[in-house]
C-alpha cells in the first residue's frame, strides 16, 4: 500500500495538518479577543517535546508558521529537548508570559496535566496532542 518512506511521510503530513489545525484552533478561539484589542497581535507558544533541527517537525512548524502568519498571532516555538521537567519549564514561563495561547504536544501521559490546568486557570487557550500516533497504522 506504501511505497519505502512513503508511510513516514503521509505520516509527517497527517501529523503536521492536525497539529496546524490545533494552532489555528488555538487561533480562532482568539480571534473576538484580538479584535477586542483592536489590531494587536495573539501571541501563541508552539512547545515541540524535542530538539530544534529535528527534521520529523519541519512540516509542522512550516504549518504552524503559515497559520500563524495569517491570523495575526505572535508564535513562540520553544523545544523541549525530550526533557519533561524542560517542557513543564516551557508551559510555566508561557503562562508567566502572559501569552494568550499554547499549543503543546502532551507526550507523557499526566506529565503536564497540572500546568496545563494551571495555564487554562490563568486564561490561557491550551490545545495538546496527548500523542503522535494518531490511529492503527
Amino acid at each position: 500500500m506504501f511505497g519505502p518512506g512513503s508511510r513516514r511521510t503521509a505520516l509527517k503530513q497527517i501529523v503536521g495538518t492536525l497539529f496546524c489545525t490545533s494552532l489555528a484552533g488555538v487561533s480562532i478561539g482568539l480571534e473576538a479577543k484580538s479584535a477586542a484589542a483592536g489590531d494587536e497581535s495573539v501571541r501563541v507558544t508552539f512547545i515541540i517535546y524535542t530538539a530544534a533541527g529535528d527534521p520529523f517537525w519541519n512540516p509542522v512548524i512550516h504549518g504552524a508558521e503559515e497559520a500563524a502568519k495569517d491570523r495575526n498571532v505572535a508564535l513562540d516555538i520553544q523545544y523541549a529537548d525530550s526533557d519533561p521537567v524542560k517542557q513543564n519549564n516551557l508551559i510555566e514561563t508561557a503562562i508567566a508570559n502572559k501569552v494568550d495561547g499554547i499549543a503543546v504536544v502532551n507526550w507523557i501521559p499526566d506529565a503536564f496535566t497540572a500546568n496545563i490546568a494551571k495555564a487554562r486557570a490563568a486564561g490561557i487557550a491550551v490545545r495538546r496532542k496527548r500523542s503522535l500516533v494518531w490511529a492503527a497504522w
